[in-house]
C-alpha cells in the first residue's frame, strides 16, 4: 500500500480531492469525530443556551455512536441481498 488517508473527507472541495487521488486507501468518518468526543464544543457553536447545548449533546453522543453501527448493518443487509440471502435482512429489518 503507498498511503491511507485517515480523515473526516467529505471529497467535494479540491482539497479533499487531491488528498483522496494521492492515496492507495482512504479510512474516513461517517460522523465528525468531535460529534462523540466532544459534543459540547459542537453545540457550542450552533447556539449559546446552555440548555439547548445539553440537550443536543446527549442527542450527538446517542447518535454519534449508533449511526456507524446503522452503516454496518446496512451494508450487510445489500451484501446478503446480492447473493440472493434475502431472509436474514428481512427478519433483521423487523
Amino acid at each position: 500500500m503507498k498511503e491511507l488517508a485517515i480523515g473526516f473527507f467529505d471529497g467535494v472541495h479540491l482539497g479533499h480531492q487531491a488528498i483522496l487521488r494521492g492515496a492507495s486507501a482512504a479510512l474516513t468518518f461517517a460522523n465528525h469525530p468531535l460529534a462523540v468526543l466532544a459534543p459540547e464544543k459542537v453545540m457550542a457553536l450552533y447556539t449559546g443556551s446552555v440548555e439547548i447545548r445539553r440537550i443536543g449533546a446527549m442527542y450527538l453522543r446517542v447518535v454519534g455512536f449508533a449511526y456507524p453501527l446503522q452503516v454496518i448493518a446496512s451494508g450487510m443487509a445489500a451484501l446478503l441481498r446480492s447473493i440472493e440471502r434475502v431472509k436474514i435482512p428481512m427478519v433483521a429489518g423487523i
